[in-house]
């Protein structure tokens, strides 16, 4: 059996329960560090950057602007599906990341190594190899036989199949993404899937 967890807005919805979080917006809209916003190349400096603001407790200034509080969130359902202790031999991966924001997040809720697919693979050569990152692209995923215990998606579901990204443009590519991610969870895998939610679909 496979599960699934929705960490959606401020609460986190576990097995069908809700569990509030105590959430605020960050005090500084900061933007991330020169040379990390690229899809190109992470950088050493912007990796420093998010695990030196994990470590001292600030993780809701790691997150996007655009997504207040969502490393919050993220390692809130995390809490819920997996101990730390039990992270460190679990593999994980992140789907769709222009910024390693939630990479930094599992690598600093003690998962060992985290593994990026996206259609536009960044660059890691410029990370330090303690990071401990891997990307590779979404054909190198659907043609290999990797298996993860947990799969982080935020907001990068909904975008599927708009072509935006390197995608090809299909209008069912956002269940065709979620197909492809049912077939990449170990048994008993969790998905931690994140998307926008509101009254209004912008």
């Amino acid at each position: 059996m496979r599960a699934m967890l929705l960490a959606l807005g401020a609460c986190c919805l576990v097995a069908g329960k809700e569990a509030n979080s105590t959430l605020r917006r960050p005090r500084h809209n900061n933007q991330h560090p020169k040379g990390l916003d690229t899809r190109n190349a992470w950088t050493k400096e912007g990796w420093a950057h998010l695990m030196g603001l994990l470590a001292r407790g600030r993780a809701n200034e790691t997150s996007p602007v655009a997504y207040p509080h969502a490393n919050v969130d993220i390692l809130l359902a995390l809490s819920h599906v997996v101990s730390p202790a039990q992270a460190k031999d679990m593999r994980v991966a992140v789907i769709s990341s222009i910024t390693p924001w939630v990479e930094a997040a599992i690598r600093h809720y003690g998962f060992s190594s985290v593994v990026t697919v996206d259609y536009n693979p960044p660059s890691t050569q410029l990370m330090p190899s303690s990071a401990r990152v891997r990307t590779i692209g979404v054909d190198e995923l659907r043609n290999s036989k990797l298996l993860f215990d947990v799969i982080v998606s935020f907001s990068g579901i909904e975008h599927d199949g708009l072509g935006r990204y390197g995608d090809p443009v299909d209008e069912n590519g956002d269940l065709r993404a979620m197909r492809e991610l049912a077939k990449s969870l170990a048994p008993a895998g969790v998905l931690l899937l994140g998307v926008p939610v509101g009254p209004k679909d912008a």
